[in-house]
């Protein structure tokens, strides 16, 4: 899950440039273990898509499993904010190529239309009943998600992700899209 995204679409030059910059202006141990004090929480996921790509969708939470109020004016985009005055406010300018304001991990991008013919003698039907079985299969996975027997999948949390749980944030460098980049620091996580 990107939780902020500083620079993209720059040559390695820049990059290093901004990183240098950063290093020299900021604590990056600060940044990355931002969650052992700011913690946020994420709540009752959904597979949701699109015409381009399929996401495991959270909802920012602001209160605890009790109903109690747990620092109920911090949540997710407060978290995101403050990552962004933090690296602002050391000297770098972000430049994001789009702002997203859902917490969603992306699971797949489609590089052409669900169900599309792999050439063109097979009929359009097989495109539109491909992509009805991916709608439906979605449904049947968003109703699981949805339902209360949270037990079979080993984790009555009902979904919850505590960000920064079991390992803080993580700062790459690089192309960093989908698990690729370099790794410049990880933060601490708790349990």
């Amino acid at each position: 899950m990107t939780t902020l995204e500083m620079l993209p679409a720059r040559t390695l030059a820049e990059v290093n440039e901004f990183e240098r910059l950063l290093k020299e202006n900021a604590s990056l141990q600060d940044i990355v273990n931002y969650t052992l004090t700011h913690r946020v929480r994420l709540i009752r996921p959904v597979v949701s898509y699109d015409t381009s790509a399929l996401a495991l969708s959270f909802i920012p939470a602001v209160r605890d499993t009790a109903g109690e109020k747990s620092n109920a004016s911090y949540s997710y985009q407060h978290l995101r904010s403050d990552l962004y005055d933090i690296v602002t406010e050391a000297g770098c300018q972000l430049e994001a190529r789009y702002t997203v304001p859902s917490a969603h991990v992306t699971i797949a991008r489609f590089v052409r239309p669900v169900g599309w013919p792999d050439n063109e003698t097979e009929e359009p039907v097989f495109f539109t009943k491909r992509a009805h079985e991916l709608v439906a299969a979605i449904e049947d996975i968003n109703r699981e998600l949805k339902s209360d027997d949270w037990k079979r999948f080993g984790n009555p949390s009902r979904g919850e992700w505590v960000v920064g749980q079991e390992k803080g944030l993580e700062l790459m460098k690089g192309r960093s899209w989908y698990g690729k980049g370099e790794s410049i620091l990880l933060g601490e996580g708790f349990s």
